[in-house]
C-alpha cells in the first residue's frame, strides 16, 4: 500500500498501531504508524489523529450532517439539492494525512452539482478569503472568462473544512501534452501578473524545510536513500535564493496538471485557497517536476521533460513573464528532491526514482548552467 504520509512538529499522542489495511476509493485504509522519535506519522483517513472534528466524515450520511449542522449554524447558505435529500453520494478525492483531504458531495438522485468539502490546517481568514475571492474575479476578468476558480461557499471552522461549488459540466482533467503545457504556462503568467496583497508569503526557507522534514521520514523508513537527499540539501542551502520587493508576486504555490480542469465553459484552477505571495519560479517549477515524476512512475522516458519545459518558458515568457534561471533551477531541484523523498518512502522502485535524484542533483549543483544547457 502507498504510504499516506506527512511530517508534524508533534507527533500525536497516542500508541502506534498498525490495523488490517483494507481498500476503499483506491486509498488504503486502516493504517496508523507513528515514529516520535523523527516527528512523523503514516496514517489513513479514519485513523488519522487530526481528523477527530470530521470523523463524521467517514460515517454513512457524515458529510449530510455536516452540511445540515453548518446550514443550521447559518456558517454556509442552504445548497440546492441538499437541503431535505435522503441520499448523497460521497466520494474521497484526495487525502494527505493532517486534515488535507478533498471529499465530493452529491445528491444521489440527480445528476446535479455537488460540494467539495477541502480540510485544511490554518483557518485562512475573513480577510485572506475576500482576498483570494476577489483575485479570482479578476482572472477571470483579465482572461475574458477563460479562467475561473471554484466558488468559496463558506467556512465550516470547527470541522476545519472549506466548501466550494462542484465545477459543473463535469469537467476532464489536463495531461502534459505540448498542447496542455502551453496552456498552463498561459495561466501560470496570469496568476503572476495578479496584483500583491495577501499577507501570506511562502519563501525558499519554507521549501528547503519541506525537504529537511523529508529527510527525517526516510532516515526511518529508507535509510539507504538518506545518502543522496543529505549531498542535495549542502548545495540547496548553498545557494537558497532570498525573496525581495523585485522578485515577489502572486503565487499558486501547488501549481500542477492535476490542478487544471477543462470544461466546455472554461479552464478551471482549483485549490485557489493555498494562493500567498512568493516567487513565480516556485510554481514553474512544481509543474516540470511533475511532469518529470509523472514519466517516472509510468516507466516512461524521462528525457520529454526538456521539451515541456521549454514549452512552457516560451509561452510564459511570451506572455510577458519573467524568469530568473538561477531560483528556477533552485526550485526544481527543491521540488524533485522532495518529490523523490515521498516516493521513495512510499516504497516505489528505486529505478523509478533514480532520474529524479540524478536531475535534482545537477540542478542543486549548477541550475544557471543547467538551464543554459536547455537553451542551447
Amino acid at each position: 500500500f502507498p504510504v499516506q504520509g506527512v511530517i508534524a512538529d508533534n507527533p500525536p499522542k497516542c500508541k502506534a498501531r498498525s490495523d488490517k489495511p483494507r481498500v476503499e476509493d483506491d486509498l488504503p485504509m486502516g493504517i496508523f504508524l507513528v515514529d516520535r522519535a523523527s516527528s512523523c506519522w503514516l496514517t489513513s483517513p479514519d485513523c488519522d489523529p487530526e481528523l477527530s472534528a470530521t470523523r463524521d466524515l467517514f460515517e454513512p450520511q457524515g458529510p449530510q450532517r455536516i452540511l445540515e449542522q453548518a446550514i443550521a449554524r447559518g456558517e454556509i447558505s442552504p445548497l440546492r439539492n441538499f437541503v431535505g435529500a435522503k441520499n448523497h453520494a460521497t466520494k474521497m478525492i484526495s487525502y494527505r494525512a493532517g486534515r488535507r483531504f478533498v471529499v465530493r458531495v452529491r445528491n444521489a438522485d440527480e445528476n446535479s452539482a455537488g460540494v467539495y468539502l477541502k480540510g485544511f490546517r490554518r483557518s485562512p481568514g475573513p480577510q485572506s478569503a475576500q482576498r483570494a475571492s476577489e483575485l479570482a474575479g479578476l482572472l477571470s476578468d483579465r482572461s475574458a472568462g477563460q479562467i475561473r476558480v471554484p466558488s468559496l461557499v463558506g467556512l465550516i471552522p470547527d470541522a476545519h473544512l472549506l466548501v466550494f461549488s462542484e465545477i459543473w459540466p463535469p469537467p476532464t482533467q489536463t495531461e502534459y501534452s505540448l498542447v496542455d503545457v502551453s496552456g498552463a504556462a498561459r495561466v501560470a503568467a496570469f496568476i503572476h501578473a495578479l496584483p500583491l496583497g495577501d499577507d501570506r508569503v511562502h519563501s525558499s526557507a519554507d521549501e528547503l524545510n519541506t525537504v529537511e522534514r523529508w529527510q527525517h521520514v526516510l532516515h526511518v523508513l529508507r535509510p539507504d536513500r538518506t545518502m543522496p537527499l543529505r549531498d542535495i540539501l549542502s548545495f540547496l542551502r548553498a545557494s537558497q535564493p532570498q525573496l525581495s520587493q523585485e522578485s515577489n508576486k502572486v503565487i499558486h504555490r501547488d501549481y500542477f496538471h492535476s490542478q487544471l480542469l477543462r470544461n466546455e465553459e472554461a479552464i478551471w484552477l482549483t485549490d485557489w485557497d493555498t494562493l500567498c505571495q512568493g516567487h513565480p519560479e516556485l510554481d514553474v517549477a512544481t509543474y516540470v517536476a511533475h511532469a518529470i515524476l509523472s514519466d517516472a512512475l509510468a516507466a516512461l522516458p524521462t528525457h520529454d521533460w526538456t521539451f515541456r519545459l521549454q514549452e512552457f518558458l516560451a509561452q510564459y515568457r511570451d506572455s510577458g513573464a519573467i524568469v530568473d534561471p538561477n531560483r528556477l533551477g533552485w526550485y526544481l531541484a527543491c521540488a524533485l528532491t522532495r518529490m523523490a523523498a515521498m516516493y521513495s518512502a512510499r516504497q516505489y522502485p528505486d529505478a523509478a526514482m533514480a532520474p529524479l535524484w540524478q536531475i535534482a542533483r545537477e540542478f542543486a549543483e549548477c541550475p544557471r548552467a543547467c538551464l543554459k544547457r536547455l537553451d542551447a
